[in-house]
């Protein structure tokens, strides 16, 4: 399978290694053309559905297409645009010298208000599903996987977004067949087990089929359904059972019809909102069991339990006081929901399932790459994430920590000493001094999937960067770009400046290379290196705001001052937590400027990665929604 870079897949390894290299080259930051067909001119086309972006990349209110020259972005650090010279377009004067093209971020006036737009009807993604079924009916595999489940589409790198959730007959009828497996095997356990008698409160029979089903459907559904049932909704599934079961004069079939049709509703398997009226083209606030639902899926991927169901139900979410803080923060140090939101947020956002694409093509690096390399990568990162949020660390730790995870292999790869007792399991290891790892930046993970499969690519590695954790876009490769010179010809580095000298390509490339080249000491699979092709490997780069950085410690230490770090680790937690794109204007509302209100205060306050959470829990945009309007 071919590997893709960029957010949206811009870019594919093997069938088009030269314009991979050379994405970029007309100057323009940009993304696919919106549905709605607006784009932003001038230095940036932003993905929007409902219009058209800013000059310059700014996000217009009225998405009108005008951003307005020399504006400023408020927030710390804030940038400054002025008109570039003969372009059209505008450039952005940084605190420090110097300019670069106006990015996404720019033109921009941060606000707190924000109509909240349209979450549309979402499904239960696999993940979801799994662990939804799990916490119900205490299944020990995985359904989606058993029932093979067609792969989840993502949307701006998530897989929880109800404008892609879309149902095939394929997905149906692995569902159904899902329903009846999962029912069959609830109904094999023991009757000692304790997931059974908790569901099956009675014994039914012919005779007492209607009360006794009752009995058992009625909080099953309230479970299922992730809110209180009506007397009716439990009568039509009663009706169902009693049928059926008389039809068979046997109560088990009339039972597991009925325990199948709950898993089958579609109250459970999407996530209604109908405390928002369809017509309302107001922002309204989700009621207190809508919102623990999108609380239980923002931060466990699953149902809402046993407390946090009570709390909706003696109304104490919706003010968001501080017993919704409580729940928040209880939430936050349940292990279980931990690891689940760090596979479903931090492993989607870090592409770290591209690990198992990776396939080394030169001897050299294939000498140094096995399959428990290969699995142990992804391990690595998702360790780190999961203590970076147990263990409360600062936004910026994701750059600079000096701790990591490793196992054996990994202190091998790593050039450190393998913890006692180290073997395929992850160790907490404390970096030393000498250390030249620091942060995700040096992770194996990382370093791998933005490389090719014979070398490094700073191109690649400084897109990743740009798209992930500053969400400033990068551009679509244009047509008739030039070729890049030929492999052999000396190191990285001198292949791209020998590119780069084409006006054509510079603009876009200062942009990026000058992140990747930072990162030359590590080779295609992580690996440290001192030589390339037999060089010597020069790691230093003159940033856009003509900053020197030198070696990896250097450029992490320079990107966590970025403004737009915070920026976009708020944007891509408001984009999972919320199920929706935080990236273009509709009816008067900027998103963008929306993000840069929450996360300029936590820029400020040095806040920590359980701060993010609540600052993203507590926003007006996760706990409100609106209907489609008339």
């Amino acid at each position: 399978m071919r590997k893709q870079i960029g957010r949206n897949g811009l870019f594919t390894d093997l069938a088009a290694v030269a314009v991979v290299l050379v994405s970029g080259c007309t100057g323009t930051v940009s993304g696919t053309t919106p549905p709605g067909g607006g784009t932003a001119s001038g230095g940036a086309t932003n993905t929007k559905p409902g219009g058209s972006g800013g000059s310059g990349g700014g996000n217009s209110p009225s998405g009108s297409g005008s951003g307005g020259s020399g504006g400023t972005s408020s927030g710390t650090g804030a940038t400054t645009a002025t008109p570039a010279t003969g372009s059209g377009g505008t450039t952005v004067t940084l605190p420090g010298g110097g300019t670069r093209p106006a990015g996404l971020w720019d033109n921009i006036t941060a606000t707190t208000t924000l109509d909240a737009g349209r979450v549309t009807l979402r499904r239960l993604n696999v993940n979801e599903y799994d662990n939804s079924v799990r916490d119900i009916f205490g299944t020990m595999t995985s359904s989606s996987q058993k029932y093979m489940f067609p792969e989840d589409q993502t949307n701006e790198g998530f897989d929880n977004n109800g404008q892609t959730l879309v149902y095939s007959d394929l997905l149906f009828a692995q569902v159904q067949a899902s329903a009846v497996g999962v029912v069959t095997e609830f109904l094999a356990r023991p009757a000692t087990d304790p997931v059974r008698t908790r569901i099956l409160t009675c014994t039914p029979t012919i005779a007492n089929m209607a009360t006794c089903m009752t009995t058992i459907l009625k909080p099953l559904m309230a479970n299922a359904f992730r809110r209180p049932v009506t007397d009716a909704e439990v009568a039509q599934v009663v009706t169902v059972a009693t049928t059926i079961a008389t039809a068979h004069m046997d109560p088990m079939p009339g039972l597991s019809a009925a325990l199948q049709s709950v898993l089958l509703s579609p109250n459970f398997l999407f996530l209604p909102e109908t405390s928002v009226p369809a017509t309302s083209t107001a922002a309204t606030k989700i009621n207190d069991y809508e919102l623990a639902a999108r609380l239980s899926y923002f931060l466990g991927s699953t149902t809402p339990d046993a407390q946090l169901t009570a709390a909706a139900a003696a109304g104490k979410l919706v003010p968001a006081g501080a017993d919704y803080t409580s729940q928040v923060n209880r939430l936050l140090t349940d292990t279980t929901r931990l690891q689940a939101f760090t596979n479903n947020f931090a492993a989607k956002w870090l592409s770290l399932s591209d690990t198992q694409l990776v396939a080394p093509d030169d001897p050299a690096l294939m000498a140094n790459f096995d399959d428990t390399l290969r699995l142990s990568m992804p391990l690595e990162t998702t360790a780190f994430f999961s203590s970076l949020v147990s263990d409360n660390q600062p936004l910026t730790s994701l750059l600079t920590a000096n701790f990591t995870f490793v196992n054996a292999r990994l202190a091998k790869q790593y050039g450190l000493a393998a913890p006692a007792g180290a073997g395929t399991a992850l160790t907490k290891v404390t970096l030393p001094s000498t250390s030249n790892r620091m942060g995700i930046l040096t992770q194996a993970s990382y370093l791998t999937i933005t490389s090719l499969p014979a070398r490094t690519s700073p191109v690649k590695r400084g897109v990743w960067v740009l798209e992930n954790l500053l969400c400033d876009g990068t551009a679509a490769p244009p047509s008739g770009v030039p070729q890049l010179p030929p492999e052999g010809m000396g190191t990285v580095r001198q292949v791209l400046e020998m590119h780069r000298a084409s006006a054509y390509c510079s603009s876009c490339h200062s942009l990026i290379d000058p992140i990747g080249l930072a990162l030359e000491n590590y080779d295609a699979v992580g690996a440290y290196r001192t030589q390339d092709n037999g060089i010597a490997v020069d790691a230093s780069s003159v940033m856009p705001d003509q900053t020197m950085v030198n070696g990896a410690a250097s450029l992490s230490n320079y990107i966590a001052k970025d403004t737009r770090l915070t920026r976009c680790l708020t944007k891509q937690m408001m984009t999972f937590g919320v199920g929706r794109i935080f990236d273009y204007d509709v009816k008067m509302r900027t998103d963008r400027a929306y993000i840069m209100g929450l996360a300029d205060p936590l820029a400020s306050s040095n806040a920590t990665w359980q701060d993010l959470v609540r600052t993203v829990a507590a926003s007006e945009a996760f706990r409100t929604n609106r209907g489609e309007g008339p």
